[in-house]
């Protein structure tokens, strides 16, 4: 199974929206974490272990790790990407768009 660019970026653009609609009083998980586990999940869903490749590459536990891997990877970047946003966002560099 592989995902597509378009679903990666419903899966995200879901989880920060629900995120976003939890109450005043609610302590919401960063959201972009929430955004990772979504991508988590449907990575870890794509083992096959009808696949002779994955299996002799270590199987489902393998494949969890490389997915994890991965996602580090990523939410490295994001986090790093929200940060700068953020601190354009404060300093007005997206008034006016």
């Amino acid at each position: 199974m592989k995902i597509t660019v378009g679903k990666l970026r419903a899966l995200v653009r879901e989880s920060l929206e629900s995120g976003a609609q939890m109450g005043p009083n609610e302590h919401a998980q960063d959201p972009t974490e929430n955004a990772l586990d979504a991508i988590r999940d449907v990575w870890y869903g794509m083992h096959d272990p009808g696949d002779p490749s994955m299996e002799a590459a270590g199987g489902e536990q393998a494949w969890h790790q490389q997915v994890d891997a991965a996602i580090m990877a990523i939410s490295e970047e994001l986090h790093e990407l929200v940060q700068r946003a953020e601190a354009d966002l404060m300093d007005g560099q997206f008034y006016g768009n």
